[in-house]
């Protein structure tokens, strides 16, 4: 068999399927569009919006922390100047660090550590005393427990690692954060991390006051964000030890120990310049592709880190939804132009049947009042409209032509050579005959 043409059969099919195919293929472009649109700039908004979200929580968290620091610094003239003035009355400094501690409910404890005889020469005078050590050194170290506000001597900062908050200001002589350590309260283990700046007279180091502040109080904006379905947010100190995790199984652990060499580089690189850095990497934890960023937080001399984590996946979906809604509406707008698209078309058929129905009556000799009814009932200011008025005077024409026609057979017949008609009434060929 032959291949079959498609013939198309009537004016609202001719005028309606090249118009539809012209649609379609428009559809179809669009929807490649939008396809390639949406996958680029969803990994643009999602870089953007990421990028914004860590600098905001990344910027609560040095808020914090500078706020803790900038309250230490106004301890810091107080007793400096007791250092110059000879003061000697331990007790009633004491009362200031309690006093203080009352009134700053976001940190945990303040204290004040003092080089040997150098608060007010009477070390020994006190040693072993209830609230001292045995060397006798003014180190009281304030902080909240169960029955209130306490205040004992510190301990352990002549050992490197444990009395950091107090040996590396001394060395340095410079303000000191330290990075997260864990410390048991009441039976439970607690990230905290220690603010000390250093006291000095006469250029000289003689001590350090401080402050210790929960970790838990840095970073509780943090805890409950969810970035898209299951993405979240954490920390990593100084080191890239992470402080802060959702899953409390990473708390304690070296991020490094979760990422390629290569990722390993930039997040060191992150660390040293305090430059942000974002990374795709396969997760050595559920084996799943995961978007990873990484923004430094200025900390005193060193950096810490917000990172957030989102799979790959659930940014791909997020785009599919985006995909999903712009193919919905393009059909919906198909839809809708189809269905103009036949209304229009079947406004322009109907008086054209009309005509055609009025052509096929004026082929068979019926011209009858249906005809001019049928004719007049065409108000179509258009072409349809001027074709129906010149078919309506051609059927003028043609009854006035019958009608003479039988008059003048009629005279024949009758042998009467009198009868006349009007031919002003006729144009062109029509007066010819």
């Amino acid at each position: 068999m032959g291949n079959k043409k498609i013939v198309l059969k009537g004016l609202k099919w001719k005028i309606t399927v090249p118009v539809l195919i012209v649609m379609l293929l428009s559809f179809f472009a669009i929807v490649l569009v939008i396809v390639s649109i949406s996958n680029r700039n969803t990994e643009k908004l999602t870089d953007t919006l990421v990028t914004e979200m860590n600098l905001h929580y990344a910027g609560l968290v040095k808020g914090r922390v500078d706020s803790v620091l900038n309250g230490t610094r106004t301890l810091k003239p107080v007793f400096e100047q007791i250092a110059l003035n000879d003061r000697d009355d331990r007790d009633d400094d004491k009362l200031t660090l309690e006093s203080y501690l009352t009134y700053h409910s976001e940190i945990y404890a303040v204290y004040t550590l003092w080089e040997p005889n150098a608060y007010d020469g009477n070390d020994k005078q006190y040693a072993g005393k209830s609230g001292y050590d045995a060397t006798g050194r003014y180190i009281p170290y304030t902080y909240r427990s169960d029955e209130g506000i306490v205040t004992v001597a510190a301990a352990g900062y002549t050992e490197p690692g444990t009395g950091d908050y107090y040996l590396i200001p001394k060395s340095t002589l410079t303000e000191t954060v330290l990075d997260p350590y864990v410390i048991n309260i009441n039976g439970k283990d607690v990230y905290m991390t220690s603010i000390t700046v250093p006291l000095l007279s006469t250029g000289y180091f003689v001590g350090v006051v401080g402050t210790d502040i929960l970790v838990d109080k840095l970073i509780s904006d943090i805890k409950d964000v969810t970035l898209y379905e299951t993405g979240y947010l954490f920390m990593l100190d100084s080191e890239a030890n992470t402080f802060y995790n959702p899953n409390s199984d990473l708390i304690g652990q070296s991020y490094y120990d979760y990422i390629s060499e290569e990722d390993k580089l930039k997040v060191q690189e992150a660390l040293t310049t305090g430059e942000s850095v974002h990374f795709y990497t396969t997760s050595k934890i559920d084996g799943l592709k995961k978007r990873f960023q990484i923004t430094p937080i200025k900390v005193g001399d060193r950096y810490w880190c917000l990172g957030s984590v989102i799979p790959v996946k659930e940014i791909s979906n997020a785009g599919a939804e985006i995909i999903q809604s712009g193919i919905t509406v393009a059909v919906i707008a198909l839809v809708i132009s189809f269905i103009l698209l036949m209304i229009i078309s079947i406004r322009i058929v109907r008086p054209v049947r009309k005509l055609i129905n009025v052509v096929k009556t004026i082929e068979t000799g019926e011209i009858h009042e249906s005809v001019n009814n049928s004719l007049a009932s065409i108000n179509s200011n258009d072409e349809v409209g001027e074709l129906a008025e010149s078919i309506s005077k051609a059927v003028d024409a043609i009854e006035n032509i019958a009608e003479d026609t039988y008059i003048l057979s009629n005279a024949v017949e009758d042998n009467d050579l009198s009868v006349t008609i009007n031919k002003d009434k006729y144009r062109g060929i029509y007066k010819n005959i």
